[in-house]
């Protein structure tokens, strides 16, 4: 299910199970319309098609429909858009708005985009009476860059919009109508990524309904939790949230707590606090949404099972992955059991699941679970489609992570050439598959080639995002990387303070992305050899990380293990033990003992007791660690190879 459609299938169950009357516009294309039907099969549900009949609307032939299914709870009109072709069909729909509402039933009128435009500006009568608007989008209707830039936020095309002048003196019905063909539009434009332009139309709306039927009405608030989502997509959080809580206030006091409506808020204020980082108050959000999903959608709706995925992105961003792991499970069963094992909903599932598997270490799982996901993209969307491309760069993340470069390589450029092919070569995804290439280059100590490939990504992102893009940001931190590992100090600590600064103005000071760039300040110094500067750096980073992922989050464990090294570095062996067996708490905790991380850290306990003289206990350390990099990295990883060498040389100064 596309993201953007979850809502409308809240609203419908809604209808379903809450609302005594009324009738509502379904906006869609005609396979999605059928599509949304087929869902509520079985269901006390009956059905016109306008397109078998050939029927054109008169209000005798929707009451003798309704009349002959009396027991049935919503009335789906499919294909409306072929029942009103002309003047005279307007005609009648208009006049029967009232007529319409006397029926007492929950009418559901299907229309595609193209009619509900149309409409708009022609039954301003009917449309003043219409309960609910759910516009469904499309991946056929969606153009190649569209699909691409799904769930890819932060950054405004607008180019300005017509100034429309609004007419106060027109009747009310009127003025509604034309409310409801800029929020149309509004709607677009924010698809587009045209944020700010989006926001000069709904000014527009909100003043017509303030006006007419004033700001405590849900039509109003639907205003506002619109403008509220322009801001949030444009990562201005703190005025996101503002008109969140002005929207969710008037939904709740005129339609409740328990009502669809409500629920999206509460899920857009949970996204906000998610993408900040204070993952308590965004579970504590969610689990509002997720109180009205089970009580008016049930336990195996689609809807639901998108909660349960957004709650387990949380507590994946969080550290807390067992947890994370129960929540993706649980969408997964749903969207396998109401959607299909071969649906690109569940498909998306599979790879949340794969990337959990991927941070904990079990990197064959990983690869079972993003090949998974593979076969469904390539089946249903085909196999130059960009949720196929990204897939497949997943699967060369896992390769880098186990070693093996020139597969990890080989994945990354296959999916570099789909997003070439589909997106060209000036875009967001193409920039992401150039990165990961510099990475893999790196990791193989080719600073000259990683150099390359993040300045092609740098001058993608620099020219489609702007200089002041946290994505921009991460390239340049990269590129200090490279320079750190060059031995090149002083362009390290530029490029990671140009860094610095654009994650400070942007993200905010309390962020995880800026107590990043603390811990790359700090590898630059630790390569000058300058510890106590690198120490500085690394306990700004820690303080950063335990307040904003907790004291207990991988990223926490990183830190404290570089904070080892360094102490070690300093000959302060008791206080580099204490980090290293902080750091070791943490990550066989969050980690388990057998992941590549956690051998790390049993290697810094080994070379501290090797330091120290204590021979065998260096020599049960350097052993766990071994373990750990051939079960999960394999006999010829580097780091396998590196830690059987450490064993050697403490057997010899054993003995010795």
């Amino acid at each position: 299910m596309i993201n953007a459609n979850a809502s409308n299938y809240d609203n419908i169950g809604w209808i379903f199970n809450y609302s005594d009357d009324g009738y509502f516009l379904l906006v869609a294309e005609e396979a999605v319309q059928q599509e949304v039907v087929a869902r509520y099969t079985g269901a006390s549900i009956a059905v016109y098609d306008y397109k078998k009949t050939q029927a054109r609307y008169s209000f005798v032939e929707t009451d003798s429909f309704v009349s002959a299914n009396p027991d049935a709870r919503v009335y789906f009109f499919l294909n409306f858009q072929l029942a009103v072709l002309d003047n005279n069909d307007i005609q009648r729909l208009n006049f029967s708005r009232d007529m319409l509402s006397r029926l007492n039933k929950n009418i559901v009128f299907c229309l595609t985009q193209q009619a509900d435009d149309f409409l708009i500006k022609k039954a301003f009568a009917f449309y003043s009476f219409v309960r609910c608007r759910m516009c469904f989008e499309s991946e056929s209707l969606k153009t190649p860059d569209e699909r691409a830039l799904d769930g890819f936020r932060g950054f405004d095309l607008s180019n300005g919009v017509n100034e429309t002048n609004i007419d106060f003196s027109l009747p009310a019905p009127r003025l509604l109508s034309t409310a409801i063909s800029l929020k149309s539009q509004a709607e677009r434009l924010h698809r587009e990524f045209r944020y700010s332009d989006a926001q000069v139309l709904l000014w527009k709306v909100l003043k017509i309904r303030e006006t007419v039927i004033g700001s405590y009405h849900p039509d109003t608030a639907s205003v506002y939790h619109a403008i509220g989502n322009a801001y949030a997509a444009a990562d201005s959080y703190q005025e996101a949230l503002a008109w969140y809580s002005k929207a969710s206030g008037v939904f709740e006091d005129t339609l409740g707590a328990d009502h669809p409506c409500t629920a999206n808020v509460y899920s857009s204020i949970a996204l906000v606090y998610c993408n900040q980082s204070d993952y308590s108050k965004a579970l504590q959000w969610y689990q509002k949404t997720l109180d009205v999903d089970e009580k008016i959608l049930g336990l195996a709706h689609p809807g639901t099972a998108a909660t349960y995925s957004s709650i387990g992105r949380v507590y994946y961003c969080e550290g807390n992955y067992s947890e994370a792991l129960q929540w993706y499970q649980k969408a997964l069963v749903i969207r396998e059991s109401a959607m299909g094992v071969g649906h690109p909903d569940t498909a998306a599932t599979c790879n949340s699941i794969g990337k959990l598997n991927c941070r904990q270490g079990d990197f064959q799982e990983a690869l079972a679970w993003y090949r998974k996901a593979v076969a469904i993209y390539e089946k249903a969307l085909g196999r130059d489609h960009i949720d196929t491309a990204r897939t497949y760069n997943n699967i060369g993340k896992v390769y880098f992570r186990q070693g093996d470069s020139p597969k990890a390589q080989d994945w990354h450029l296959k999916a570099l050439a789909i997003f070439k092919k589909v997106l060209g070569n000036w875009h967001p995804y193409t920039a992401d598959s150039e990165y990961d290439i510099g990475n893999v280059c790196k990791g193989q100590g080719d600073y000259v080639k990683a150099l390359e490939w993040y300045q092609k990504a740098l001058a993608i992102r620099e020219k489609v995002l702007g200089t002041a893009h946290p994505c921009t940001a991460a390239t340049y931190n990269c590129i200090a990387s490279v320079y750190c590992n060059q031995d090149d100090c002083q362009n390290a600590l530029m490029w990671c303070q140009k860094a610095q600064e654009v994650f400070e103005r942007v993200l905010g000071t309390a962020h995880p992305y800026t107590a990043a760039t603390c811990s790359s300040m700090a590898a630059a110094y630790n390569r000058l050899e300058d510890w106590p500067n690198a120490q500085e750096w690394y306990q700004t980073a820690l303080v950063a990380s335990e307040k904003l992922l907790g004291a207990e989050h991988p990223y926490t464990a990183a830190i404290c293990n570089a904070l080892a090294s360094i102490s070690g570095k300093l000959d302060d062996s008791t206080k580099a033990l204490e980090w290293y067996r902080k750091a070791l708490d943490i990550r066989e905790k969050a980690l388990g003992q057998d992941h590549p991380d956690t051998g790390e850290t049993y290697c810094g306990i080994a070379g501290i007791c090797e330091r120290l003289s204590d021979y065998p206990n260096a020599l049960l350390w350097y052993r766990k660690a071994v373990g750990v990099f051939e079960l999960t990295l394999g006999n010829a990883h580097p780091k396998t190879l590196s830690a059987r060498e450490k064993i050697d040389i403490a057997t010899k100064q054993r003995r010795a």
